[in-house]
């Protein structure tokens, strides 16, 4: 598999991609558990945690889209190659033209 799609993920959507969503074991309130299980169903089954903090950041969560400032982590959507992708340009695949003298 490979990396199609870094994002900017919250405390939250860190903690439940990298352990697995459990919103009693989180002790979150019903509002942050449904934004944060939404945007884990959007995303789908391969999102992994990155290794990297980000900091401060402005935007939303491109997990649970909560606006709320704060700190940002590295997350990474991942996914496997397509045929179109992992084919050689048309250019390599055709025989190459001998000139004749």
């Amino acid at each position: 598999m490979r990396v199609q799609q870094e994002i900017k993920v919250c405390g939250d959507c860190l903690q439940a991609i990298a352990n697995g969503f459990d919103p009693n074991f989180c002790g979150w309130d019903g509002e942050t558990a449904a934004a944060v299980e939404s945007g884990l169903d959007r995303l789908g089954d391969h999102v992994v945690a990155g290794d990297g903090e980000l900091g401060f950041c402005r935007s939303a969560c491109e997990c649970c889209n909560r606006p709320e400032y704060g700190e940002r982590y590295e997350a990474a959507i991942l996914g496997t190659e397509t045929a179109a992708q992992s084919e050689e340009p048309a250019a390599l695949r055709q025989p190459s033209r001998l000139l004749r003298l």
